[in-house]
């Protein structure tokens, strides 16, 4: 399926097709995400007790970091699961969830950590980063306050962050 497109994906398994490993997708999302806010408020609300004073500037760098490294390491099985799932044609390895637990060893379900790490890692702590930065001249520098602005910082976070892990992406 990598090299199918879209049209090939529905004309062999139908518009059901394109949401192979959604599931598991939705499974895994919650509790990364949970564990990614979670790692990152305790980081930065510590951190600065351990670095001197003129560290403390990275602070939302070093937690997203962190935050990466903990969510992904810890969910990675979902994230190994829902590849399999995603790239077999109709069922031809794995019928669900249970049986690619039951048909993989669990370090099997750990390949590839290392390359995830790389590329999630530097993605949230960019992320976080550029977050705080941006909210902070938005606030102080443009007098902008409020959900609006920080949605717009977000995303602007987002995108900026993935321009500069994006090549991680594809290796």
């Amino acid at each position: 399926m990598a090299n199918s497109t879209i049209r090939d994906t529905i004309r062999k398994e139908g518009l059901v097709g394109l949401w192979k490993g959604n599931y598991v997708n939705c499974l895994r999302i919650f509790p990364q995400m949970a564990i990614n806010f979670a790692v990152y408020q305790f980081s930065i609300n510590n951190i600065c007790i351990y670095l001197p004073d003129k560290y403390c500037y990275m602070n939302p760098f070093i937690g997203g970091a962190f935050a990466g490294i903990v969510s992904m390491a810890t969910i990675y099985p979902l994230e190994n699961i829902r590849s399999r799932l995603s790239l077999q044609t109709k069922r031809s390895h794995y019928s669900g969830i249970y049986d690619v637990f039951k048909k993989t060893p669990t370090r099997e379900l750990y390949n590839g950590l290392n390359m995830s790490l790389l590329g999630f890692a530097p993605y949230t702590a960019l992320n976080y980063m550029f977050y705080s930065s941006f909210k902070q001249i938005a606030n102080e520098q443009l007098g902008l306050s409020g959900q609006i602005p920080n949605l717009f910082c977000g995303g602007l976070a987002g995108m900026t962050a993935v321009t500069f892990t994006y090549p991680t992406d594809l290796i």
